[in-house]
């Protein structure tokens, strides 16, 4: 009972400079350059959410987000390396609901946890994926895209930069009763490129890469993947409206970091991104580009995550999906 007595305020004593190491590095943050991992390719949506919130970070703190597109095999290579970079703040992960939620689905085994290797810090923004084609495919409606499919079996081609945007596409095969050709690519700008150049029939891509082309008349937007309408493009078709069988299928990013970093420094960067994405001038981008500022806890940035990983494990199995091992 004597040695019980004595090692309890000793042990207690132990912690207290690792405390007082923590908060003084929290109190500090960041001291250093901070690495920003993506796991697309430079120009895609996670890479302009990146850059926009990144700017606002370093202009309050004086010090540079460095943007890290680690490229290739749906955001595989992205996401194992930041499950393994240093928990100290300084390396953190731009994800998206592709290779955090639909990733888990798609594939049988990841060489990373969504769940267990990643502490959620704020989910920035979302928006609906826009289904869209290049002027010349002779397409004008979802209609017409169902239409030509079943007229040219395996002939339509459909361009993916994997993980959300890969299962979108499958699920409207599914749902519409059409079979057209996949064309992987290693993010959602090197697809869009080959869609620009007529060289793939269409596309699943997020309102910030496709508003840009669709407004300029360089690509025709067929349909959102939301249920009804999005409020901010209130004159483009719901894909349900014309597949009513479609699920409703939102995009979102956010940013984490590896799963150890100090709950002190996630709650600092928690309240440092939340103020910059409800500045009103980011408010005005996001909407521009057809998406919405979300914001939030961590903890609800989490239970979105939860939750997404197992409707779409279920959406996969009905299905029938064969899952990939990775």
């Amino acid at each position: 009972m004597f040695r019980t007595a004595i090692a309890v305020p000793v042990i207690a004593l132990l912690h207290i400079p690792v405390a007082i190491g923590q908060d003084k590095a929290v109190d500090a943050y960041p001291e250093k350059p901070v690495r920003v991992i993506i796991p697309y390719a430079a120009g895609g949506p996670t890479d302009v959410v990146a850059r926009t919130v990144g700017q606002k970070l370093t202009e309050k703190w004086g010090q540079q987000f460095v943007l890290d597109n680690r490229v290739g095999a749906d955001g595989l290579i992205g996401m194992t390396a930041a499950a393994g970079a240093p928990a100290d703040g300084y390396t953190l992960l731009l994800g998206g609901s592709g290779v955090l939620t639909s990733n888990p689905a798609l594939y049988a085994k990841l060489p990373y946890d969504s769940q267990k290797d990643f502490a959620p810090i704020v989910m920035t923004s979302s928006g609906p994926f826009l289904l869209v084609t290049h002027p010349k495919s002779g397409i004008s409606n979802v209609a017409d895209l169902v239409r030509m499919a079943n007229a040219r079996p395996g002939e339509l081609t459909f361009g993916s930069g994997g993980g959300l945007a890969n299962l979108t596409g499958i699920l409207f095969q599914h749902a519409a009763g059409i079979k057209t050709i996949l064309v992987p690519y290693k993010g959602a700008a090197p697809s869009m490129i080959d869609l620009l150049g007529g060289q793939i029939t269409y596309i699943f891509t997020s309102t910030t890469a496709a508003l840009p082309n669709v407004q300029a008349g360089k690509l025709v937007g067929l349909a959102v993947t939301t249920k009804q309408r999005w409020p901010s493009l209130p004159d483009i078709p719901a894909i349900a409206e014309t597949v009513p069988s479609f699920e409703d299928v939102v995009v979102w990013y956010g940013f984490l970091a590896p799963s150890q970093t100090p709950k002190g420094m996630i709650a600092k960067l928690n309240r440092e991104i939340n103020a910059v994405i409800q500045s009103k001038d980011i408010a005005q981008r996001f909407a521009a580009m057809g998406g919405q500022v979300v914001g939030g806890s961590p903890e609800l940035f989490a239970k979105v995550i939860s939750q997404e990983i197992t409707m779409w494990k279920k959406l996969a199995k009905d299905a029938n999906l064969k899952l990939e091992n990775r």
